[in-house]
């Protein structure tokens, strides 16, 4: 799913960019759209990101060819994590399910990835995630 999005700016009850908005939508075709009206949440940190960029994804590579399973590449292996553990959003009753971008991940989400690559790396691989405050980037 092509997810998009514009910034919308909301002062007393109205939507003041009212026109950047109406051409936002106007390259829309017609149907029903889910709009969600948020505002911005604390997303994970630059450290978080390094973190999982240069620990977790370099652990998964190293247990992924020490099994056997040949050299994946980082970019193969996000999109395998995030494929298997990405953090869902059920929208529409349940009926339709969205795997969110870890760029919108909140510190919670990004928890919750964690752990769950945590328990994956350890049966099969019976490998050791380190913790993240181990590491200052």
């Amino acid at each position: 799913m092509i997810r998009h999005g514009i910034p919308v700016l909301i002062k007393s009850c109205r939507i003041s960019n009212q026109q950047e908005l109406n051409k936002y939508l106007s390259g829309r075709n017609d149907g029903w759209y889910l709009l969600t009206i948020k505002k911005p949440q604390s997303e994970i940190t630059i450290q978080q990101h390094r973190f999982y960029r240069g620990v977790v994804l370099g652990v998964c590579q190293t247990a992924i060819h020490d099994s056997g399973q040949g050299m994946w590449s980082v970019d193969d292996i996000h999109e395998e994590l995030k494929k298997r553990f990405g953090v869902r959003k059920f929208i529409l009753g349940g009926k339709s399910e969205v795997i969110k971008s870890m760029a919108n991940y909140e510190k919670e989400d990004y928890a919750e990835y964690l752990e769950r690559i945590k328990g994956w790396l350890f049966d099969p691989y019976e490998v050791v995630l380190p913790s993240p405050e181990d590491y200052s980037f």
